[in-house]
């Protein structure tokens, strides 16, 4: 199902036009025409990438339009600087220091990224869908309308980040710390928050349903400020069943089984109800109480 969404996604990105991450699809048509390798100029633009970031010291410059998709980029300096319009799917991101750095429409989806230091930075419209995010520094960073959706985030430090209007819908949370984190508004249905420390966050009008291992504290504050609350018996009830181990894996089985429990309920549903009227089609021409006597042989 997620791969149907998913290709649906590419082929109609306006029909997930709530979604701001997804406007991605249409600002980055044009990455990465304008030739391959980073040059000396203050503007990096249309520039191709295929690992010339290792090392590389861009702090304070501008990067838009560039298409790093699938590159490995080892400790770039990225400090102060700009990322717009750009394509970096699946990038393998390694030890890059970002601080006070600015992301703007970034699709980061399935990317790697270990290691990044980015306190203070703004990302705005930046995908982070289906990525593995390991032991990076966002403390006081402030996203704007971005996708973790089904992202893993290991030993990430969140406390102080300001999140508006972002979706963590599915994704798994180990070792990370927001405590303080402003997450009001944000959506985190069927992600797993056990290893997600919450103290003195702000959750009002958070959508926590179906939302794995909270606990009865951040409960309890979730509710007082207003947090949607609730679900989950169904992710809970697969946990069971196939065994929850805490890792990452075991929680994309489980969603892998709801995602099909809830399609299967989807279709089924439907089929009873008409294969019921099938079997007992309604005569307009009598009412509901009206017996339908048949006719004499004459």
């Amino acid at each position: 199902m997620r791969r149907v969404l998913s290709r649906t996604r590419n082929v109609a990105p306006f029909l997930f036009s709530e979604r701001g991450s997804l406007a991605l699809t249409r600002a980055l048509k044009k990455v990465g025409q304008a030739g391959d390798g980073l040059t000396d100029d203050a503007v990096q633009a249309g520039r191709r990438l295929r690992g010339e970031g290792d090392g590389a010291s861009l702090a304070g410059r501008t990067l838009c339009d560039c298409d790093g998709s699938g590159a490995r980029l080892e400790s770039p300096d990225l400090a102060g600087s700009t990322v717009r319009r750009s394509a970096l799917r699946g990038t393998k991101l390694a030890s890059a220091s970002a601080d006070a750095s600015h992301w703007e429409v970034v699709d980061l989806e399935g990317a790697k990224i270990n290691d990044l230091s980015a306190a203070g930075a703004t990302f705005s419209l930046v995908s982070f869908r289906d990525a593995a995010l390991a032991g990076a520094d966002l403390s006081g960073a402030r996203f704007v309308l971005c996708d973790f959706s089904g992202a893993v985030l290991s030993g990430v430090n969140l406390a102080g980040a300001a999140f508006v209007g972002c979706d963590f819908e599915g994704a798994w949370f180990g070792d990370c710390n927001a405590e303080g984190a402003d997450l009001s508004g944000c959506t985190l249905r069927d992600a797993a928050v056990a290893g997600l420390r919450l103290d003195d966050a702000r959750l009002a009008g958070t959508d926590l349903r179906g939302a794995i291992g909270l606990s009865e504290r951040d409960q309890a504050t979730a509710k007082a400020q207003g947090a949607r609350l609730g679900g989950g018996w169904v992710h809970r009830a697969w946990g069971a069943l196939l065994g929850r181990s805490g890792s990452p894996e075991a929680h994309r089985r489980t969603r892998g089984a709801v995602t099909g429990t809830w399609a299967f309920i989807a279709i089924a549903l439907p089929a009873l109800f008409f294969g019921r009227a099938a079997c007992n089609p309604v005569n307009p021409d009598f009412g509901p109480d009206q017996q339908i006597a048949a006719p004499d042989d004459e």
